[in-house]
């Protein structure tokens, strides 16, 4: 072996080290684009005082961008999902809502988040507002059972059961009427709701302001 193959394989490498770091960290999530932002810079220097990476270079700032878009559009499709509320617990931004954090006397928009047509099962709620137009109030969470799940039907008759009491309180003669209706939405099957408790639900023609205390105050408690 000759003095020239053997100084070719030990001769440093000419590709900048920035280049490589900066590719390694752009394909790293949270932190890794902007530690790649720092080596893209010295990279950058490195490969105008004659290294080699400007195809690395161009690599990271391709998973760099992709991965900024990202986070972008996470950003605006969550920056408004999540519920807002005042000091009294009134909603004041419109947003979704679990089964858990939902309150008596939230206004619901006319088609809840994956909810079920027969008043079963439900993951999250659509809250909005009360000022704005809506068509669904929380009337009242009943407990339904202490202990181990009982079972899906007997959780659907007991939820039945109490909130159909709604109509011994003075929202039972819109109900009667026909101007207001009663639905209920029940835990899964983990029985994740601490509580135990249903979700009743007034249903009625869609308007603005809160349809539960115009009642209250027309007809008293």
């Amino acid at each position: 072996m000759d003095e020239r193959h053997l100084w070719h394989q030990n001769a440093p490498s000419n590709d900048s080290k920035w280049a490589i770091r900066a590719l390694i960290c752009s394909l790293l999530p949270c932190l890794g684009p902007a530690l790649a932002i720092v080596c893209v810079i010295s990279a950058i220097k490195e490969i105008k005082a004659g290294r080699k990476g400007k195809g690395l270079l161009t690599a990271a700032l391709v998973f760099v961008a992709i991965q900024v878009a990202v986070a972008l559009a996470v950003w605006l499709a969550t920056s408004n999902a999540f519920v807002e509320r005042n000091s009294s617990g009134q909603v004041t931004q419109g947003g979704r809502s679990s089964f858990v954090s939902l309150r008596v006397g939230d206004c619901l928009a006319p088609d809840p988040v994956k909810a079920a047509s027969d008043g079963s099962s439900i993951d999250v709620f659509a809250v909005v507002p009360c000022s704005q137009l809506h068509s669904r109030e929380v009337a009242s969470r009943p407990m339904l059972s202490a202990g181990e799940f009982p079972g899906q039907d007997e959780v659907a008759r007991l939820a039945e059961e109490k909130c159909g009491k709604l109509a011994e309180t003075p929202l039972g003669p819109s109900m009667a009427s026909g101007v207001a209706d009663l639905e209920y939405f029940v835990p899964e099957a983990d029985w994740f709701s601490p509580a135990h408790d249903a979700i009743c639900v007034i249903t009625f023609k869609e308007q603005k302001g809160s349809f539960i205390d115009a009642v209250f105050q027309t007809q008293g408690p």
